[in-house]
Order: structure tokens, then C-alpha cells, then sequence
């Protein structure tokens, strides 16, 4: 069964062309624009990384990241924000400053998802 990976981005772009990337290497994605359905979905479908931007409507991302920490379920489930704004107080696993390399994105994510390991590039460098 591939990794799962969860995209909680309120850009439609960013969204789809990550999720594009994602699924083009093999990688099962989720993806969502709310928090609270992003918990949910962390919760049910268990993804090896979340990928997270910072500006969401309703739930913002520091507060998901909050609550997912709080949760003995979803704390151990990695988080990379994705982010035009990083916030260096936010104890997550990496950081990605928008905008980024579909690269730089692969080498983050290849540290989680196995699927993504022993892949160079994603600008056709293979």
C-alpha cells in the first residue's frame, strides 16, 4: 500500500500541482483547505507527512499544528509547512518558504514517504 501524504493548503494551485507531483511518484494524497477536516482526515487515514501552509481559513495552521500535537493520536505524524511566512516558534520537521522547488519538495518528503526515495528529481533528472 503506497504512503499517504495530506496537503492542507487553501491555494487551489499549489494544491493541485503538489498533489499532481505526489500521485505522478506513486504517493497515495489527501488534501483539504480546512483544519478541522484536516484533523479528521489525519485521524482516519493515519499519513506518513503533512504538508502545511500557515494561512487557512477558519483553523489557521499554528492552530491545527496546536491540536494535532495535543493529540496522543496524531503527534507523532510528521508536519512540513509550506509557507510565503514560515514561523521558526512552530516545532515541526521542516519547512518549505513559498515559493519552492517541486525539488526542494521531493527532498524534503523523501525523509518520510519511502516512495519518494531513490528518486533525484522531479524536473526530469532521472
Amino acid at each position: 500500500m503506497p504512503s499517504t501524504v495530506l496537503i492542507v493548503e487553501d491555494d487551489a494551485d499549489i494544491r493541485d500541482a503538489v498533489s499532481e507531483l505526489l500521485r505522478a511518484e506513486g504517493v497515495r494524497v489527501l488534501a483539504t483547505d480546512e483544519g478541522q477536516k484536516a484533523l479528521e482526515m489525519m485521524a482516519a487515514w493515519r499519513p506518513a507527512v503533512v504538508l502545511l501552509d500557515l494561512t487557512l481559513a477558519g483553523m489557521n495552521g499554528p492552530e491545527l499544528h496546536r491540536r494535532q500535537r495535543a493529540s496522543p493520536q496524531l503527534a507523532s505524524i510528521p508536519v512540513v509547512v509550506m509557507s510565503g511566512q514560515p514561523d521558526p516558534r512552530l516545532a515541526v520537521e521542516a519547512t518549505l518558504q513559498k515559493p519552492f522547488s517541486l525539488d526542494d519538495l521531493l527532498a524534503v518528503l523523501r525523509r518520510f514517504v519511502p516512495e519518494l526515495r531513490g528518486h533525484p528529481g522531479a524536473t526530469g533528472t532521472r
